[in-house]
């Protein structure tokens, strides 16, 4: 059904997209662009709302929700970049006892108590999903995880993988805490520990991941073990992205060869 986008429509998607808490307040995230909308849509996810600029997609190709029309050139005056390409897509995300249901139980999960660069954020949820992880954690500490940029990076991980954004550093602490009373373990990469990941054993379920923060390190939380990425001599340290990509890939892989 396509109607015309109003301009209160145009102000409340900007406000969407520019406000976290507006964001949070509305239990939605938004997406640019055709192929993001479309990486949700293969999900199974259906956006609520989509604004297509005059002439730019057909109707029928964008799903099953209320299709916006406006002017062309309106969403480039709303958009967080100038790449929206004609479309915007705005999707109800989980509520957050549902998020946290689903992390919860997941037999591979990552948890990010500090991340606050929006693209390495997105790049670890698209990394976790491809490795098979089950969910990630952010912590209170971290950039938004429905950030326009950091759901851009996502590449439609966010919001098709399931995502806990608790607001209270202690509920990440009991999270880790339940994945140690399942009898699953909580290991942490640093690039100080002294075990490599050579060495590492991954084989427990529940596995929680532990990353810290791009130049702070770890939070101080419970962890069983902490391993590091062995490097060439004189290198820089891996930003966490790279480093939770590495051992998401590393962990999936293992469970591929012992056929699980």
């Amino acid at each position: 059904m396509a109607l015309p986008a109003s301009n209160r429509d145009l102000k409340q998607l900007r406000r969407w997209l520019r406000d976290r808490d507006a964001r949070r307040a509305d239990a939605v995230f938004v997406v640019e662009g055709p192929r993001a909308l479309a990486s949700l849509r293969d999900h199974a996810i259906e956006p609520r709302v989509v604004f297509v600029e005059e002439s730019t997609v057909a109707p029928e190709g964008l799903g099953d929700g209320v299709v916006a029309r406006v002017a062309r050139g309106a969403l480039d005056k709303v958009a967080d970049t100038r790449s929206s390409q004609g479309v915007i897509a705005v999707f109800d995300r989980p509520g957050p006892g549902e998020a946290e249901r689903a992390v919860a139980g997941a037999r591979l999960l990552v948890v990010l108590p500090r991340v606050s660069d929006p693209g390495n954020l997105g790049t670890i949820a698209r990394s976790a999903q491809a490795a098979g992880a089950g969910g990630i954690v952010v912590g209170p500490g971290s950039v938004d995880p429905y950030n326009p940029k950091t759901v851009r990076a996502g590449a439609g991980a966010i919001g098709s993988l399931p995502v806990w954004a608790p607001t209270e550093e202690a509920e990440v602490r009991e999270l880790l805490d339940r994945v140690a009373d399942r009898g699953g373990l909580r290991l942490a990469a640093a690039a100080d520990a002294t075990t490599s990941i050579d060495a590492t054993d991954f084989a427990a379920e529940p596995l929680a991941l532990v990353f810290g923060h791009e130049t702070a390190g770890l939070a101080p939380l419970s962890l069983d073990a902490s391993f590091s990425i062995p490097m060439a001599a004189g290198s820089e340290s891996l930003n966490v992205a790279m480093a939770a990509t590495i051992v998401c890939f590393e962990v999936a892989r293992r469970r591929r060869e012992a056929g699980r």
